[in-house]
């Protein structure tokens, strides 16, 4: 991956799954839903809160500290969830699914959070578990993991 990339804030399964999911939408387009009225409101008010919810959560961990901790990030939306950004990502993806009503891009989205769930956080869990000890045991055992 480049320096770039790295120092964007989207986590590494997105950069994959949701230009895959586009694809997939452009090429062979398959509704998520029946089309509402509503759907463009809704899908834009989801992207937009996901949006709001990454700036919240780079501000409150600073842009450095999200490629390398440095301290146990508490406060701003790591009171609430003690993965926000991936909480974010997977509401973006969510949003843009509803928004351009694209089966696609929620599945390749659902695949993300799958592998997340799965693979990325609990590796991070072990490394913040070694590196931060009680503090993260008392941490983790006082904010959920998503919501």
């Amino acid at each position: 991956m480049t320096n770039y990339l790295r120092n964007l804030p989207i986590p590494e399964p997105f950069i994959l799954a949701l230009p895959v999911g586009l694809l997939l939408h452009i090429l062979a387009p398959s509704a998520l839903l029946p089309s509402f009225r509503e759907q463009a409101v809704l899908g834009l008010a989801m992207v937009m809160l996901a949006l709001a919810l990454t700036a919240w959560s780079v501000v409150a961990a600073g842009r450095t500290h999200l490629a390398q901790p440095s301290q146990l990030v508490t406060a701003g939306p790591y009171r609430f969830s003690r993965n926000p950004m991936y909480l974010s990502w997977t509401g973006l993806a969510g949003g843009l699914a509803v928004l351009l009503n694209s089966l696609w891009i929620m599945l390749a989205g659902l695949a993300a959070w799958v592998y997340l769930q799965l693979v990325s956080i609990p590796a991070e869990e072990r490394s913040l578990a070694k590196m931060f000890g009680p503090a993260y045991d008392e941490y983790r055992r006082h904010v959920r993991r998503w919501l």
